[in-house]
């Protein structure tokens, strides 16, 4: 998860400054946007606008798969909670072995 934090004297200048950084950088996903007006001496306006955007950056982020065969709960649980799981997958039927497969984000540091 990234942090981008935009300021500026008018909400006309936010909006163009937000959409540059979207063109240029293309985020895989927005997860939140918080914006706000707040009175400033320093601005002509007498206002300064910003906005905080938390995103998720395509160049640090993959989709990876982790498969799991019956038997290993522990392994998969385990797995679970030390990495961003966003999707569960079992295969199988009751007469052949049970794979459980994980989707999860892996960050590049």
């Amino acid at each position: 998860m990234e942090v981008k934090l935009f300021e500026n004297d008018t909400s006309e200048h936010l909006e163009e400054d937000i959409n540059a950084f979207l063109e240029q950088e293309r985020p895989v996903s927005i997860d939140k946007i918080e914006y706000q007006v707040t009175p400033s001496e320093f601005c002509n306006s007498g206002l300064t606008f910003s906005a905080l955007i938390l995103y998720e950056n395509k160049a640090t982020t993959q989709l990876r798969r982790k498969s799991f065969e019956l038997g290993s709960d522990d392994e998969v649980n385990s797995f679970i909670q030390n990495h961003d799981v966003i999707k569960v997958e079992n295969f199988g039927t009751n007469s052949e072995e049970i794979t459980t497969v994980l989707t999860y984000r892996e960050t590049k540091k």
